[in-house]
């Protein structure tokens, strides 16, 4: 058997490496390495985008580009659908797994799954990840995938090479096309970690790796435990094997680390630290792109984050309205944050602060005194509209989204969700942008 690990590219107003790390995928290529199953990853995805017109579901975006500190324009981050498809083709696989990795992003995924089942028939193409696991139903009304298979990859991979229509989950069309749905097996949460190598400089490899999977938290706004309903750690065995597999090549090694709370448990995550230390020989550093709950932070745990060269810290701060971060589920004082923020300045910590701009029930004015509150800590601010997807509190019904393109389920679509216009969610954007400008003059 012969098997192509699809990654679709992205269209959006930016893409950033970090983001590009796709471990599903390669959490998936090992796997199927483990079994002795021939394989190949396809990436349709670039990181230097190439202009590409306003999709018409984000038209209403098309005013306000190129405006000072806003984007110049919509780009797609890779090649086209069609020519990712015909490099799959040439490979002449007997299936095809298609990598949604954001809801967002469904019409990418979808363009790919048409092209591969109109340059090849007889293909059997399989769906999965986390924007198929938000609402599978979708990919299969809109699109001629064969199977959607939401869920972890752990759980799914062995059944779905033996007979992908009676894997546990799995979902199809009937002959008469309503949807068939097989139950979900009993939740396993093992998982062995993986890395990929994201990119390579003259003096550092950087990687991405997840330690955990799942959350323990339940903020109204994530998404994560739709895929990861269960949270836990890999082992410590398997965890060790993933570090002694970064080669010693004398570069400096850099790990940004994907999962969204690993401070739950600092002093296992400080023993990983530590062993990469000791694999590197010191010569290693490390970022948190999900962020990190300041309310898990103290002076002691800040000093062991400097000792083992943590490059930068992104704080979800989430709103000053302390009564809106309580709903969220975030109820930890902005006054802690204030003195953590100051904590990692006297640490030399470039410190990161996000706002959710656009949560229910709050204006666009609490998101300004957000910024100036925070541009007053000398610290960078980084705006992330809110979107919803399938799943989270308020939107449990999937088929509210129905008549909602997916395109509109990103923060860069700036859609008013809730209380906040486009044009005020897009002058947040800006003036959080303005505030970056004079923070370390």
């Amino acid at each position: 058997m012969r098997i192509a690990l699809v990654i679709p590219p992205v269209k959006d107003l930016y893409f950033t490496p970090q983001r590009a790390s796709f471990l599903g995928v390669h959490t998936i290529a090992r796997l199927l390495e483990e079994r002795g199953i021939e394989h190949r990853v396809f990436s349709g995805v670039r990181t230097r985008g190439r202009p590409v017109p306003v999709p018409d579901e984000v038209s209403y975006l098309a005013e306000y580009l190129g405006r000072e500190g806003f984007f110049t324009g919509y780009k797609r981050f890779g090649i086209t659908a069609e020519l990712l498809a015909r490099q799959v083709v040439e490979y002449a696989p007997d299936m095809a797994f298609v990598s949604c990795f954001a809801y967002g992003y469904a019409e990418e995924a979808i363009e790919v799954i048409d092209a591969l089942k109109a340059q090849f028939p007889g293909m059997l193409v399989v769906a999965g990840g986390p924007g198929v696991t938000a609402y599978p139903d979708y990919f299969l009304r809109h699109s001629r995938v064969d199977v959607v298979a939401p869920g972890s990859a752990e759980q799914s991979i062995g059944p779905l090479i033996l007979d992908p229509y009676s894997a546990p989950g799995a979902r199809f069309r009937k002959s008469g096309g309503d949807i068939a749905a097989n139950p979900f097996a009993p939740d396993d949460t093992s998982f062995k970690p993986v890395t990929t190598l994201m990119r390579e400089s003259h003096d550092t490899m950087y990687y991405s790796a997840m330690l955990s999977r799942g959350c323990p938290r339940r903020c109204s706004f994530c998404s994560v435990r739709l895929s990861f309903p269960h949270y836990g750690w890999a082992r410590g065995a398997d965890i060790l094997s993933m570090i002694g597999r970064i080669p010693r090549t004398g570069k400096r090694v850099h790990v940004n680390f994907e999962d969204d709370n690993l401070l739950e448990e600092f002093e296992r995550f400080a023993e990983v630290l530590a062993a990469l230390d000791l694999h590197t020989g010191g010569n290693f550093s490390f970022s948190m792109e999900n962020g990190a709950r300041y309310a898990l932070l103290d002076p002691d745990r800040i000093r062991a984050l400097m000792r083992y060269r943590i490059t930068q810290l992104n704080l979800p701060l989430v709103t000053r309205d302390e009564r809106l971060r309580i709903a969220a589920g975030r109820p930890a004082p902005y006054a802690d944050f204030t003195a953590i923020a100051a904590e990692c300045t006297r640490a030399g910590i470039p410190v990161v602060a996000y706002l959710i701009a656009g949560l229910p029930g709050e204006g666009a004015e609490s998101v300004r005194e957000g910024i100036e509150f925070l541009n007053g800590l000398r610290v960078l601010v980084g705006i992330s509209p809110f979107y919803p997807v399938p799943g989270i509190a308020g939107y449990e019904d999937p088929r509210a989204f129905d008549g909602i393109p997916p395109r509109r389920c990103t923060g860069m679509s700036f859609f008013p969700w809730h209380d906040i216009g486009t044009a005020a969610m897009v002058g947040l954007f800006r003036l959080a942008r303005r505030a970056n400008l004079g923070v370390h003059d």
